[in-house]
Parts: C-alpha cells; structure tokens; sequence
C-alpha cells in the first residue's frame, strides 16, 4: 500500500508540472524540486535532479537534453535560457540579476 500511495504522489507531481508549464517533452524529475517560477518553458528530456530550486519573475527556458544537477538555484529576473545538449553540475548558481548593491550612492 505504501508503494501505491508513492506512485500516485509521483503521478500527481507529473500531472502538476504538465498541467501548470505544458513542457514540450518528457521532463524527468527526480525528488524534490521547488518550482516557484511562472514562466518556466521545457524542452524534451529535461532532468531536473532533487532540490533544484527555479525561482523568480523572468522567463526561464531549459532547452532539450537539459540536465540540471542536484541542489542548483537558477533565478531568473529577465531572462535566463539554458541550451541545448547542457549539463549543469550540482550546487550551481545561475541569477540574471545583482542584489541592487550601492558603492557611495552609485547604484552598482
């Protein structure tokens, strides 16, 4: 009964993510992910590997063959595409964006 009750958590995760970002393709998803992004487009056989984190107000685009590694944080402010036949390592940062710094009253 446990292994039904996972699959169906699983099944519903799938329908979630095809139903909110209608990716082009197959999206693998293995664990967790935090997707906490409107405007995430798919390409086919994306991976995305547990704690990716996808966040932010920009448009996010992971192209075909994208394989995102265990524990990476991409915030997309603007724009941030990922091409074709990409491997992102673990623990990566990718941000389009600074933390709005000022050195002596000149934005930075």
């Amino acid at each position: 009964m446990k292994r039904v009750i996972e699959k169906t958590i699983v099944l519903l995760r799938y329908m979630k993510l095809w139903v909110i970002y209608k990716p082009k393709g197959l999206v693998t998803v293995l664990g967790k992910v935090y997707l906490n992004n409107p405007n995430i487009r798919f390409g086919s056989n994306v991976t995305l590997y547990p704690n990716v984190h996808i966040f932010g107000q920009g448009r996010v685009t992971l192209e075909d063959n994208v394989s995102i590694g265990d524990g990476t944080i991409i915030c997309a402010a603007e724009d941030i595409t990922i091409g074709k036949n990409t491997m992102i390592a673990a623990q990566c940062y990718i941000i389009d964006c600074n933390h709005g710094m000022h050195l002596g009253g000149v934005h930075a």
